[in-house]
């Protein structure tokens, strides 16, 4: 072989590797004049999209990412009005945030990703999923309970009444009483460090915003589902507010539904677990 050609060969390979381990890339889509940050890294198939938590933002994929990153490209996204996307002062439904995450999802053109959605995050996409059809091969939902309201009109005027009282209570001092309703969601195991970093994150979030997303998830109409064959996995902590029969439940929601139940974790499981909700994560993207 000609040395230009082996010369030609080695640039390729070097390019191949930097390409490979080059950082990771932050952009910004662009929906309804606003600007949706998102950052992309990782190679492999199916893509993985990361959807966080209410008040939360793209970095508490921190301790999942990397790891997911080696076999997967992955988008991480920041919903309107959290993190480096825009806040503007509108209603914060789950439509509105979810055509953020879609405007991120097609500038960062990956094809047929499979979502994965934190608590709020999971209606995000699986509204994200019925307006975009075809846009995705797969929904993860971690810790994100998708089921309907009781049908006993006291258990879901109970059910409702939690949000006001959440509500009011950050309208009268967001960041005193932000870290008492967080403290009950808190697995017995996760690390001060971590901890940490979740208060910090949260704490930093918009209160508008904040509250405004409250008020949706409140809405009756946002506890309505319509079923979806999509293959779906739910990864849901052992949690006193659920109903009984929550599998039963999500099961005629999700007829397609791999369903895991942890014990003794909160509802940031990815960040209490992380090695085992990883594991469980890549046996899913796999199978």
């Amino acid at each position: 072989m000609k040395p230009a050609k082996n010369n030609l060969i080695t640039l390729a390979v070097m390019l191949l590797v930097l390409l490979m381990a080059a950082p990771a890339a932050a952009e910004f889509a662009g929906y309804k004049g606003n600007k949706v940050f998102y950052k992309v890294m990782g190679q492999g198939e199916p893509a993985l999209v990361l959807i966080h938590c209410w008040n939360g933002d793209h970095t508490l994929w921190r301790y999942n990412a990397p790891e997911l990153a080696k076999k997967h490209k992955l988008v991480l996204v920041d919903i309107l009005g959290h993190g480096q996307s825009d806040k503007p002062r509108v209603d914060y439904t789950l439509e509105f945030m979810a055509g953020g995450v879609a405007a991120a999802i097609k500038a960062s053109g990956v094809k047929k990703p499979v979502l994965a959605g934190h608590s709020m995050g999971g209606p995000v996409a699986r509204v994200v999923i019925r307006q975009n059809p075809g846009m995705a091969s797969g929904l993860i939902l971690v810790d994100s309970a998708i089921f309907p309201l009781p049908k006993d009109p006291k258990i879901a005027a109970a059910r409702l009444k939690a949000f006001d009282d959440m509500t009011a209570s950050l309208e009268k001092d967001f960041k005193g009483n932000l870290p008492r309703i967080l403290q009950p969601m808190l697995g017995p195991d996760m690390k001060p460090e971590v901890k940490k970093i979740l208060e910090d994150t949260m704490l930093a979030a918009d209160p508008y915003v904040s509250i405004s997303c409250l008020k949706t998830m409140r809405k009756p109409e946002s506890w309505k589902f319509k079923p979806l064959k999509l293959k779906t996995m739910a990864q849901l902590a052992r949690n006193p507010y659920y109903p009984p029969d929550v599998e039963q439940q999500m099961r005629k929601i999700f007829p397609n539904l791999t369903y895991k139940q942890w014990e003794k974790v909160g509802h940031w499981i990815q960040m209490e677990k992380p090695e085992l909700f990883n594991q469980q994560v890549e046996e899913y993207l796999t199978k």
